[in-house]
């Protein structure tokens, strides 16, 4: 009785020996599949994450076959919508591929199939977004080669089987991608299809990133080109207006002044009449003048070649001078201009020169709008490490929706000079002093409690220290062509 037993139990041990053995077996065999697809996975991350460029791209991606699985060449074709063609853009560096390639009568590159060829099995791939398999290299040629010269390449590689597949991104068509084997099709093992599946799913990736990459680069290229030529036609233009300027200066200057001896009697009595049109004439012809001028120290300023000369500057005595000049004129216009200090100022780093031509435009500018019996009040005062300069005045003042269009470029404001002619200015004096302080390193604001309340001007330059000027030196010597003054701003 003991021996069937321990007979059975020895029969059932052995059996399930050979099915755990089988077992064991087959999950090993699984098991290598598994980590060898996972290593071959890895291999593809590594091969698309390591590539930039499209021509790099493409290239290890036609290489990938040959290098791990043994396949006979790998071609990439890319689809170019605008022409609805695929073309070849790189294959295998395999010797069998390059004699291949030797022996084409068409050059590899130019090779393009239209995507509306229904008879080359590439389109039909792209457009029916599914793999075509071949025996024949020629559906992937025709009809740039003839059947006879397809075969000849087939040789030349020992072709047994081609697998034509699509390359799709969110239904977006890159290309196709052309594995060619030297086994036949029914030899082709499913590892290696899964391979080249996952292969071509990575490819697609790969490819939208670089031809993204590509197109921004070009864009980037056009867009620098485009701004160098527009900073080309800038200099033009100013170069432009800086001769042209010239050119008119000196006839106008002449005009003026055989208008102001007309006016003198110089040329003989002028009746009353002849009087108004001379005078209309003299002061149309200084405000062209006055235009001309700022237009010349714009395009002197745009240019990049004014002349800055930074020193230790006494600001008191700078605005002295000036409103000393400016008094007989303002006494013709009924306008009082007062000086006023609050506590003691030190010297400031400046160009005296440039911070004249400031205090000119504002101080003229207040003039123009400050009716008789007005005042016009200069003011200057320390704060930390800057000094500000006010120009303030009781004159017309300005709207808070206007006072951002100040301090640009022909910044004429509503109910101005345009429309009021009582005054004349030519809209270039504020941004000319915005760029003037701001090349001192300051700021200048304007304020306004609206209509008829005045308007205060205020910018601000740093006091003096041997470390400023030495920076403001060393920054500027290293510039070239700062050789121009700006013409002297008068206030008629």
């Amino acid at each position: 009785m003991l021996l069937p037993i321990i007979f059975t139990f020895i029969i059932i041990s052995i059996i399930g020996g050979i099915l755990f053995y089988k077992l064991l077996k087959r999950d090993q065999s699984n098991y290598d599949k598994a980590q060898k697809f996972f290593d071959t996975s890895k291999k593809i991350n590594r091969l698309l994450l390591q590539s930039s460029s499209t021509s790099s791209v493409v290239q290890k991606l036609a290489d990938f076959l040959p290098n791990e699985l043994d396949f006979a060449t790998g071609v990439i074709a890319l689809y170019e919508n605008d022409r609805r063609t695929l073309r070849r853009v790189a294959a295998s560096d395999t010797k069998e591929a390059i004699e291949a390639i030797k022996a084409l009568r068409v050059p590899f590159t130019q090779i393009e199939i239209a995507i509306d060829d229904s008879d080359n099995f590439m389109s039909r791939a792209l457009l029916q977004k599914k793999e075509f398999v071949t025996s024949n290299l020629y559906d992937v040629f025709v009809p740039v080669l003839t059947q006879e010269e397809s075969t000849k390449i087939q040789q030349i590689m020992s072709i047994q089987s081609t697998i034509v597949y699509p390359i799709y991104v969110e239904d977006k068509p890159l290309g196709v991608f052309i594995a060619s084997s030297k086994k036949k099709v029914d030899e082709i093992t499913n590892y290696e299809k899964e391979v080249i599946g996952l292969f071509v799913d990575g490819a697609g990736i790969a490819l939208q990133n670089t031809l993204f990459t590509t197109s921004l680069q070009k864009t980037t290229e056009n867009l620098r080109n485009a701004n160098e030529r527009l900073r080309e036609l800038d200099r033009l233009k100013d170069d432009f207006v800086s001769v042209a300027s010239h050119e008119l200066r000196t006839p106008m200057t002449a005009i003026k002044s055989y208008l102001w001896m007309a006016l003198a009697g110089q040329g003989g009595p002028l009746n009353e009449k002849q009087k108004r049109y001379v005078y209309r004439s003299y002061t149309s012809v200084d405000r062209l003048i006055k235009l001309v001028n700022d237009m010349l120290n714009i395009s002197r300023i745009d240019s990049g070649r004014l002349s800055i000369q930074m020193q230790s500057v006494y600001i008191d005595k700078l605005i002295g001078e000036i409103v000393d000049e400016i008094t007989p004129k303002a006494k013709e216009s009924g306008i009082d201009v007062v000086i006023e200090q609050q506590g003691v100022v030190p010297e400031v780093l400046a160009d005296g020169n440039k911070i004249k031509e400031v205090l000119y435009n504002l101080i003229g500018n207040s003039m123009k709008f400050t009716s008789e019996g007005g005042k016009i009040v200069i003011s200057y005062v320390r704060k930390e490490n800057m000094v500000e300069v006010a120009v303030k005045d009781t004159g017309e003042g300005i709207a808070a929706e206007d006072l951002p269009k100040l301090f640009h470029k022909f910044g004429i404001l509503p109910g101005s000079y345009v429309t009021n002619q009582r005054v004349s200015g030519t809209g270039l004096g504020l941004y000319i002093c915005r760029v003037l302080v701001e090349l001192h390193g300051g700021i200048i604001r304007a304020t306004s409690e609206g209509k008829g309340k005045g308007t205060t001007f205020t910018f601000s330059l740093k006091v003096f220290s041997q470390d400023d000027l030495k920076k403001f030196s060393e920054k500027n010597n290293k510039k070239a062509e700062k050789d121009v003054e700006l013409i002297h701003t008068k206030i008629d």
